[in-house]
């Protein structure tokens, strides 16, 4: 079960993280709050006649391409190609149809290629909530179903292949080239990410300007919000086999013995290493318009966002109290305050580059601190002295009574039977301009008297 709620007459867009929002006049105003089993209403059955699909020699020649992948050698036989994918109507569309540049989400109007630019839409694409096709559409297993950008934001919740669509469209509209990358990820699932060659770090513009992460061949997996080199080991971690690579111009597959990304070889025109679907030789290059729609983007007033943060509270603290039924379960408000205070600025630390934070984190006024941990030591020291603090802070996208009950059940902080334990509880959510596409932030701490030990 889960919650949605929307605020009537008030209208209005949340900002987005460091962003001033919108003066709002007060208006009368109705709040509604409607649980969902399953978390999200299954479509409308689709008409029995959802049009015409993709052209019929597009067809042909789409199973003859795949055939001859799969016969090059034994390593190519069983990879996961394929140039057609279903729509929501049923119907078959070529995948360089779902490639489009994609309009940026509010607050980013005008911006370039940099480095934080980046880092946000990519954030932004992460915190889409994760459905698996099967549970938004109610299909059995081995059926994928391809929605459009804008379709995926109006569900709020795809799966990877809508991830990967968005951010590669969020990519193409600031100018870099980017590709979709097909295949299977470590656990033996169908996975969908991001490639964008490298050399791409001296971004034009007046003045021009420099991103240092665009210079190396780097694989993007919006899903979990990360970001490998395609050099990196660590990268074949998240995506087992790649069968297919496309962009809104060709398909190539992948015919080479390796299928790991840090073992192959990305020259997308080495005819030994990849064989495109559209050719002079076999199958000439024709017009793809695109499938996608400009998208348009609806959020909620802040009030929404507060109370949603005060909903997933409630529920972790009915977690922990649930989970010691047979002790007495205090809360610390002081302590729980001042987390709150550290949960705000949070999310704007998550958007530092790995090598910004290696240098510290920059508090202002000439002071800079180690890390996160010894940051937040050092503000909580006066109101946990006496205590033993064990906790930590945890980020969710938008999500679920039952997600947050498992989360606060994972973290095994409720383990005790200690009586002389105390806890503390703060949550913040951070908007980014589109209905339920949030950072919901959440931390969790045990507070155990030192004395109780002498």
């Amino acid at each position: 079960a889960g919650g949605g709620a929307g605020g009537g007459g008030g209208g209005g867009r949340a900002s987005l993280p460091g962003g001033g929002g919108l003066a709002q006049q007060p208006r009368p105003s109705m709040s509604v709050y409607i649980q969902f089993a399953p978390a999200l209403a299954k479509p409308e059955p689709t008409l029995s006649d959802p049009g015409v699909g993709e052209d019929e020699s597009v067809l042909r020649h789409a199973k003859v391409w795949e055939k001859e992948c799969r016969a090059v050698s034994r390593h190519t036989k069983q990879r996961p190609y394929r140039a057609v994918a279903t729509d929501g109507m049923g119907r078959s569309v070529h995948l360089c149809r779902y490639i489009a540049s994609a309009q940026l989400p509010p607050g980013f109007q005008g911006a370039i290629a940099d480095e934080p630019t980046l880092r946000q839409l990519m954030r932004f694409c992460h915190l889409v909530p994760h459905v698996t096709d099967m549970s938004a559409f109610n299909l059995p297993p081995g059926v994928d179903i391809w929605t459009t950008s804008q379709e995926f934001l109006d569900m709020c919740a795809g799966d990877s292949e809508e991830h990967a669509l968005l951010l590669c469209g969020f990519l193409v509209a600031l100018g870099v080239e980017a590709y979709v990358v097909l295949g299977v990820s470590a656990t033996d699932s169908d996975a969908a990410m991001v490639f964008t060659p490298g050399g791409q770090g001296k971004r034009p513009g007046n003045p021009p300007t420099y991103a240092p992460m665009l210079e190396d061949s780097l694989i993007w997996d919006p899903m979990a919000g990360t970001i490998f080199s395609v050099y990196d080991s660590a990268c074949s971690a998240c995506l087992g086999e790649i069968g297919v690579v496309f962009n809104s111009d060709n398909v190539w597959a992948n015919v080479q013995v390796h299928g790991r990304p840090h073992e192959m070889n990305w020259n997308l025109n080495d005819a030994h290493g990849w064989r495109p679907f559209f050719s002079a030789g076999s199958f000439p290059h024709r017009a793809m318009p695109t499938v996608q729609t400009a998208i348009t983007y609806e959020s909620y007033p802040p009030a929404f966002y507060e109370r949603l943060g005060a909903a997933v509270e409630r529920e972790a603290m009915d977690a922990i109290v649930k989970k010691r039924a047979r002790q007495h379960t205090p809360f610390n408000r002081r302590a729980s305050r001042a987390l709150k205070d550290l949960l705000r600025n949070l999310e704007g630390q998550i958007l530092i580059s790995p090598d910004d934070q290696g240098g510290g984190l920059n508090l202002g006024g000439g002071m800079r601190v180690g890390s996160l941990t010894e940051l937040h030591m050092s503000q909580l020291a006066g109101i946990c002295e006496g205590y033993t603090v064990t906790g930590c802070p945890m980020n969710l996208p938008f999500t679920d009574a039952a997600t947050v009950r498992d989360v606060i059940d994972r973290l095994k902080i409720a383990d005790t039977t200690r009586s002389d334990v105390e806890f503390a509880v703060a949550t913040h959510v951070e908007p980014y301009g589109c209905t339920f596409v949030c950072s919901v932030w959440v931390y969790v701490v045990r507070l155990t008297k030192i004395s109780s030990y002498q």
